[in-house]
């Protein structure tokens, strides 16, 4: 996913790395982690806007207006992202993002279920763009293509155009979970599921997935649908299952299960990390304080 940038905030990030323009944000002599190599040096960040214009020895110049930060012995670390999470245990959903932002989470991905079911399709879209605007940090959503639990109006509720109207917003990723998995295995039921998954994948877009419980057998036919991820695994093993499938693994710790501690030997049951996340799913208020 590529988030826009304007020729001219382009051209001033050109100008910053290469020193000869004063940033907005310079973060001086941190411990800087490097996601690209795994290093962690001592480095200075410099920052336009809300991007990164440089990390390295900065002996360009300080504007007035350039704000300083002495990083100093402390770890300066690219804003975490929530692959996953349900803002319903807060009043109001952007209080998750407030809350996550000051504790270094700079962007969640949402589930609209609730909402969705309670605003309809046109007025949740009207919602999750307003939101996504005002949050603090950055706020995406998904599109769920059904319910948790199966009704007679669920087809039109989760309709073709509704759901398509959602995949085309900026502000929604994917598909949402399936908790309902077997659904795909059902002649019934799969064909309208894998048409909305298809949808998605047509706009470059995925479906987030939802195994709980999947054996080594289905599991191959839930990737085969096209679901290209699983929070629920909650042993070692069972993640490197997922894995095995092609799937990112988001490994989860939260209000719901705490399952960290026995997800965690699977970073040592394979060499390849980069479709590994971790996630919160639908974590509490004293959670996240914690």
């Amino acid at each position: 996913m590529a988030i826009p940038c304007s020729p001219d905030l382009r051209w001033r990030l050109v100008r910053v790395a290469q020193g000869l323009e004063a940033p907005d944000l310079l973060v001086r002599g941190g411990r800087v982690w490097n996601a690209f190599t795994g290093e962690v040096t001592e480095a200075d960040v410099a920052v336009c806007a809300d991007r990164i214009a440089r990390v390295g020895p900065w002996d360009g110049p300080v504007g007035e207006g350039t704000a300083v930060l002495d990083a100093r012995g402390l770890a300066v670390v690219p804003g975490y992202i929530e692959p996953h999470t349900h803002p319903w245990p807060f009043h109001n959903p952007l209080a998750l993002a407030e809350a996550a932002v000051c504790r270094g989470t700079t962007t969640l991905v949402y589930d609209n279920l609730l909402l969705y079911l309670a605003l309809g399709p046109d007025r949740f879209a009207e919602l999750a763009g307003a939101q996504s605007r005002a949050a603090l940090g950055r706020v995406f959503w998904v599109a769920r293509i059904a319910s948790q639990s199966w009704f007679p109006e669920e087809a039109e509720v989760f309709g073709e155009e509704p759901i398509r109207r959602l995949l085309d917003r900026p502000e929604v990723l994917c598909t949402g979970e399936m908790t309902r998995w077997t659904d795909f295995l059902r002649p019934d039921r799969a064909p309208r599921l894998l048409g909305r998954i298809e949808d998605a994948r047509a706009r470059g877009k995925f479906a987030d997935g939802h195994t709980a419980g999947a054996s080594s057998r289905r599991l191959p036919a839930l990737a085969a649908a096209g679901i290209r991820s699983c929070h629920e695994a909650i042993t070692a093993e069972e993640a490197l299952e997922r894995l095995r499938q092609g799937l990112w693994v988001l490994l989860r710790n939260s209000s719901l299960r705490e399952d960290l501690e026995a997800l965690l030997p699977v970073l040592d049951q394979t060499a390849f990390h980069d479709r590994i996340t971790l996630t919160t799913d639908g974590a509490k208020a004293h959670q996240i304080v914690r």
